[in-house]
């Protein structure tokens, strides 16, 4: 990323700035807010690019999930047709399992 990040920067320069100011209300606002700050920003950077890198992951294995739910379709598909030009055989029954029932159901209503 190289170089401090500018909302750090500034963070640095508004403790600068109040340097002249004294008290209570300084010591609390620069305990309880400005360094918070400082140790946030540097977690949402790191937040922002995990999430990023997670975005990417889930685009990849959502693109897996339809190439194969595709392939299966087209499996289904040519099952049904090898059905169909066989006169739905026993044999074939047994060769596309659990997708031949179905389609064996239909033919042997058909008969």
């Amino acid at each position: 990323m190289g170089g401090a990040s500018p909302a750090l920067v500034r963070i640095n320069e508004v403790r600068v700035e109040m340097d002249s100011w004294a008290g209570a209300f300084k010591n609390n606002l620069i305990d309880h807010f400005v360094t918070s700050l400082q140790n946030t920003l540097p977690n949402e950077r790191e937040l922002a690019r995990l999430t990023r890198k997670q975005l990417k992951c889930t685009e990849v294995i959502y693109i897996r999930f339809r190439q194969s739910v595709l392939g299966l379709l087209e499996n289904g598909v040519e099952a049904t047709k090898a059905l169909s030009q066989s006169a739905c055989s026993s044999d074939d029954l047994f060769k596309w399992g659990g997708s031949a029932a179905p389609v064996g159901d239909r033919c042997s209503h058909a008969a």
